[in-house]
């Protein structure tokens, strides 16, 4: 089927927006702490947390590569030691024993869902602030 010469001409007056870059890194949807059930609030420290999102395994070489609870009060970044279970859309990991206090969590990764890893490491962070009581 062929479009009419009407409706080329009308394609052509029709505006184009451009939205801005998509992403094409990590992507952060959710947090779940496995001790109380909250989704992206408060966290436990020394329990597990899921976290949910795509192209999100963590992989790489470089030394910025891991996931990391920011401190919103002096920026000290605690890096977790212990990740549970690594696959692309969930990781599941346990939360170092963090002060009491709101947090960013920050996601570096060089993990390619192609073959091979990315030759620079791609960072995410949670658009939720997390909070240790």
């Amino acid at each position: 089927m062929q479009p009419t010469s009407l409706v080329r001409n009308e394609i052509k007056t029709v505006p184009v927006q451009i939205m801005g870059k998509a992403s094409t890194g990590p992507v952060i949807s959710r947090v779940t702490d496995s001790f109380t059930g909250e989704v992206n609030a408060t966290i436990t420290p020394n329990n597990a947390l899921t976290v949910s999102g795509d192209k999100i395994q963590v992989a790489g070489d470089h030394e910025s590569v891991g996931v990391f609870f920011i401190s919103l009060a002096d920026g000290s970044r605690t890096k977790v030691s212990q990740i549970i279970s690594n696959k692309n859309k969930e990781l599941i990991l346990m939360i170092p024993d963090l002060a009491s206090g709101d947090y960013e969590l920050e996601l570096v990764t060089q993990h390619n869902n192609s073959k091979g890893l990315l030759k620079e490491p791609k960072t995410e962070k949670l658009d939720a602030i997390l909070t240790v009581q």
